[in-house]
């Protein structure tokens, strides 16, 4: 921690004896401007129902990213938000009387990735170290949800890179595989919030 503090201290030095600390944080106000992410849940119906031929939907790219356009995207956007933080919180409350306990903490952050409205490929990654450091440790619950995870990251590989761009271009195959895919990641959430929140709490 006190290394990290001291990096980003630096950091932040450097930028603003460049005169150029404004650019340095720009990333923040990019990240609050950003849209829905095609491979996020959320955007998930909007996909579907292009591929089925719905019309004002469309996908661009912003930020880096490819993004859903269209009515009714931003209100799914600010309830993308606003899931999110109630999620944090739930965790919060939940973790401070589960000091350590992996299993909720992989949960917590399976439900922060379904409600996000950013999800791309490598926060599979991610998680999965997650639920390997999980499972490495005694009494482990989280089996079946590691094995979701892995079943997910399948179908993400093989939606991304070689299906991404039908993706894209509206076709219904690669939607139906990330219809899939996302479903895949929902069930792990809910399996690994309830393999958390059951299990006993310890006292010392």
């Amino acid at each position: 921690l006190v290394a990290a503090a001291l990096v980003g201290v630096a950091t932040l030095m450097v930028l603003l004896g460049a005169g150029r600390l404004a650019e340095g944080l720009d990333f923040l106000g990019n990240q609050k401007a950003r849209g829905l992410q095609v491979e996020t849940v959320a955007a998930t119906p909007y996909l579907l129902a292009r591929a089925f031929g719905a019309s004002g939907i469309r996908v661009g790219h912003e930020y880096g990213a490819y993004q859903v356009l269209g009515p009714g995207v931003s209100a799914a956007v600010v309830a993308t938000g606003v899931a999110g933080l109630a999620v944090i919180a739930a965790y919060v409350a939940l973790a401070w009387r589960r000091p350590g306990d992996l299993g909720l903490a992989l949960g917590g952050l399976l439900a922060v990735l379904v409600t996000a409205r950013v999800l791309s490929p490598q926060y599979l990654i991610w998680v999965l170290g997650v639920a390997a450091v999980e499972l490495s440790t005694s009494g482990s619950r989280q089996r079946r949800t590691a094995l979701l995870l892995v079943l997910a990251a399948g179908l993400t590989q093989w939606l991304y890179p070689p299906w991404y761009d039908p993706l894209l271009r509206g076709d219904l195959l690669p939607a139906l595989l990330l219809t899939l895919r996302n479903a895949v990641l929902v069930a792990a959430a809910v399996v690994a919030l309830r393999q958390g929140m059951t299990r006993p709490v310890e006292t010392k």
